[in-house]
């Protein structure tokens, strides 16, 4: 009986098969909260980029702009329009977007915007009343006329 239990266990510690699929279901949740992370870090980037690019284009626009008649700054309608454009071009990506400052004066152009992104992802990592599933991106631009 002791020879038995004694070949039986040899046998079990010999046996490989199911190894692999054991060493994949370990490693299943590592691979894909890489995947998911990287995949948020690449939106988070692409946000960046694009109200970077948006923010530049808005203050170049209003640096351009015609000064008003009264030569005391540019027109609302050219800020408003470089608003738009922010909006239109941020606004896919953005759940919330702040105009903290949009100005057009005869000497420098002033744009200043936030935007709230959303990333689901990141609530994994909340630790208690810390809510981490949006992130505040903050671009300005200050250009002389």
């Amino acid at each position: 009986m002791l020879i038995a239990a004694r070949t039986l266990a040899r046998q079990f510690w010999r046996n490989c098969r199911g190894a692999v699929t054991v060493e994949f279901v370990v490693s299943l949740p590592v691979l894909v909260a890489v995947l998911a992370f990287s995949t948020q870090y690449g939106r988070m980037m692409q946000a960046r980029s694009a109200l970077d690019v948006a923010v530049r284009d808005a203050a170049r626009l209003i640096s351009r702009a015609p000064l008003a008649e009264d030569g005391s700054g540019v027109p609302p309608i050219f800020l408003t329009h470089a608003q738009n454009m922010i909006s239109n071009r941020v606004g896919g990506i953005a759940e919330e977007i702040t105009f903290v400052t949009v100005t057009g004066t005869a000497v420098l152009t002033t744009v200043e915007v936030e935007a709230k992104i959303e990333f689901p992802f990141l609530n994994a990592f909340s630790f208690g009343e810390n809510d981490l599933d949006d992130v505040t991106l903050r671009a300005a631009e200050v250009w002389p006329r």
